[in-house]
């Protein structure tokens, strides 16, 4: 899956976070591999299960929720020790969040900070 399905996966979750899909809504099959796709993106030591997926996605959607809030305040300091002459600490807090993400959408965001 390229990054047009990885676009889709989180706006897929975006929809589930504002309440466009409903907990026990039937998902069809190109839906469960933009699951799959979030899960190892965001949950890399989760293992994708349809056993539990009410379970699965809140998980996904509250890991998404962080990772975004944190990718937010990076970026936020990151702009922040640039505009203050601090570019050597600006590149650490980046590759800061790059070492702890491990979602690799959120880490292209801040790399391309």
């Amino acid at each position: 899956m390229g990054d047009d399905d990885l676009s889709s996966a989180f706006a897929l979750i975006a929809r589930y976070k504002l309440g466009e899909i409903l907990p026990g809504t039937t998902v069809d099959d190109a839906q469960i591999g933009l699951l799959k796709l979030l899960c190892a993106d965001l949950l890399s030591d989760e293992k994708f299960s349809l056993a539990d997926m009410d379970v699965l996605v809140l998980k996904i959607a509250t890991a998404d929720t962080e990772w975004n809030k944190e990718c937010q305040i990076a970026i936020s300091n990151i702009y922040d020790l640039r505009l203050a002459g601090r570019s050597n600490e600006a590149d650490q807090t980046r590759n800061a969040f790059v070492s702890a993400c491990p979602s690799s959408w959120y880490q292209e965001i801040i790399e391309g900070v």
